[in-house]
């Protein structure tokens, strides 16, 4: 399949206060595009499984309060924005294929950063749309990515489902040095070239924990390679 066109969704238009309006592609204008590919019945019988748990399409930093806000994904090009609004809990086998669909459009592009800070896709909905489907690459592919070191299933998300050729930032809270033993399993099972920790700098008992870490990864590699 090729990809889709996508530069008929962008406009800009710029404001007084030279801001720019973002347009949004609703759940319904992204279904006419949808091609519904055949699924057996074991697999329909999996997503109906997820819809009936609610199983949902991102995973939400703790610091956030999802029910407050839209869901969107923010796409940008220079001078082409689009806010895509997929379905944040899917109620419908059509839904699903909905975004399937548009995965595979987002799995295709190239995108210089990824801001991962507030939510990031589910890896347990991604996997269960694909099925073990070896013929799609299920990875996004960025030069750069930004992330918090709260984001559920963190490391699940950048082992299978995020190609990082750059860098990669995860900003760190007060209470992330309860989070070191993810970071830990995330630095010695994902390749990634560099990765930079924004951490606040104020806090004693962080910073130990943090030379520890990278103490502990680098030993861990040497005995690696």
């Amino acid at each position: 399949m090729e990809p889709i066109e996508l530069k008929g969704f962008y406009y800009q238009h710029e404001r007084e206060n030279g801001q720019l309006d973002y347009k949004i592609v609703s759940p319904q204008e992204l279904g006419r595009y949808v091609v519904h590919s055949p699924v057996d019945n074991e697999l329909l019988e999996k997503w109906q499984s997820a819809i009936d748990k609610q199983i949902r399409l991102y995973s939400y930093s703790r610091c956030w309060g999802r029910s407050k806000y839209y869901h969107y994904l923010r796409l940008t090009d220079e001078s082409r924005h689009l806010l895509l609004q997929l379905p944040p809990y899917p109620k419908n086998i059509e839904e699903l294929q909905i975004i399937r669909l548009w995965l595979i459009q987002l799995f295709k592009c190239f995108f210089e950063q990824a801001k991962l800070t507030l939510a990031s896709i589910n890896p347990q909905m991604i996997k269960l749309l694909f099925d073990n489907d070896k013929t799609i690459s299920t990875k996004f592919q960025t030069e750069r990515a930004m992330t918090t070191s709260d984001i559920p299933l963190l490391t699940d998300t950048f082992k299978n489902n995020i190609l990082i050729l750059g860098s990669l930032e995860i900003q760190c809270d007060h209470h992330s040095f309860a989070q070191y033993d993810v970071l830990f399993h995330l630095f010695t099972t994902v390749r990634i070239p560099c990765v930079f920790l924004n951490h606040a700098m104020d806090f004693t008992i962080s910073d130990v924990s943090l030379y520890k870490l990278i103490m502990k990864v680098r030993f861990c590699l040497q005995n690696i390679f």
